[in-house]
C-alpha cells in the first residue's frame, strides 16, 4: 500500500471533524444570529466588538498566565517521571542510544 492510501482515512477524518467545524465557526463569527432566528450577515462587526472589549484581553492574558504556570509545573514533573522510568544498571547507557527503542539496541549490543 502506498503512503497516500494509508493516510487517506486520517485525512478524511481530519477534514470531517476539524476543517468543516472550523469553517462553520468562521461563518458564524461573521453572522448576526441569536441561535434561533434567521441568520443575518454582520461582517467584521462582531470581531471589532470582541477585540474592543477589555474582557477579551483580560481573558487572553489569564490564558497566557495559566498556560505558563501549567508548563512550569508539569514539565519538571514529566521530566522527573521520565528519569524514574529510565533504565538502570548494565546496558542502560546503550539502551538510550536511539531513544526508547530498546529492541533494536538489544540487537545492536548482542552483535
Amino acid at each position: 500500500m502506498t503512503g497516500a492510501v494509508m493516510a487517506a482515512p486520517a485525512l478524511v477524518l481530519f477534514v470531517l471533524f476539524g476543517v468543516v467545524p472550523l469553517a462553520g465557526v468562521l461563518v458564524l463569527s461573521l453572522a448576526d444570529w441569536d441561535g434561533l432566528g434567521p441568520l443575518g450577515w454582520a461582517g467584521l462587526v462582531n470581531w471589532r466588538d470582541v477585540l474592543a472589549d477589555g474582557a477579551t484581553w483580560d481573558a487572553l492574558w489569564l490564558t497566557v498566565k495559566v498556560m505558563a504556570l501549567s508548563w512550569l509545573i508539569q514539565t519538571p514533573i514529566a521530566l522527573a517521571l521520565g528519569l524514574f522510568q529510565a533504565p538502570r544498571g548494565r546496558g542502560a547507557r546503550s539502551s538510550r542510544c536511539c531513544g526508547s527503542c530498546r529492541c533494536c539496541c538489544r540487537r545492536w549490543r548482542s552483535g
